[in-house]
Parts: C-alpha cells; structure tokens; sequence
C-alpha cells in the first residue's frame, strides 16, 4: 500500500495537469498518438457476400438521397414560381362548386316562386 500511495499521486498530479494545461495537453496527445501509433490495431472483415450486399445497399442509398435532395430542390423552386398550381388545388375546386350550388339553389327558389305566384290573364 505504501508503495501505491507515491505513483498514485504522481498519476494524479499528472493527470490534474494534463487536463487543465494546453502544454501539457499537447504534449499527453502526442505521446498518446505515438502509443497507438506503436501498437498498430487493425481492425477489418474480410470481404463476403454480406459485406459486399451491405456496400451496395449504403451506395442504393446514398442515391436514393441525392435523388430526394434533388426533389426537394425542384418542389421548393415550383412552390416559389409556380402560383398557378394553386388555382387547380382541390380548394378552389371546392369553393367552385360550392357557388355553383348556391346559384343552382338560389335558381330553383327563384323558380318556385316564379310558379306559384298568381297569373295575370287579362
């Protein structure tokens, strides 16, 4: 225990140091870099079907997103442009044929009346 209590300190004196000191930072990041330099970790797969399937499934998709991006370019330049589009939306077919069944409603009250008003015959 005794020995442990001087390397102890020392590891937190150093790390105490190395986190609030820019010098001390760099210098812990290159001799960091240098120890994971040295050790070399190599980390892959060989190639196989899965692999080569999941490679052409993030390529299917990095397509798939250009093309969206793309979309997404042409429907924001039309909705900028393009107020005619607007004249066709079901809206205004909508409030179209509702005029239109007023003046057909209004019409056949006009027409009632018209009927059962008395006749003149001279």
């Amino acid at each position: 225990m005794e020995k442990r209590l001087p390397i102890l300190a020392l590891a937190s004196l150093t790390l105490f140091i190395w986190t609030f000191h820019q010098p001390f930072v760099r210098s812990g990041a290159l001799v960091f870099s240098q120890t994971l330099a040295a050790v070399g970790v190599k980390a892959s797969v060989e190639p196989n079907v899965w692999n080569n399937l999941a490679a052409q499934i993030d390529a299917k998709q990095k397509e798939l997103d250009a093309r969206e991006a793309a979309l997404s370019t042409k429907e924001q330049a039309l909705e900028a442009s393009g107020s005619s589009s607007r004249l066709l939306s079901p809206e205004w077919y909508t409030t179209a044929l509702a005029l239109i069944l007023l003046v057909l409603v209004l019409l056949n009250f006009y027409l009632d009346w018209r009927h059962r008003e008395p006749s003149v015959t001279a």
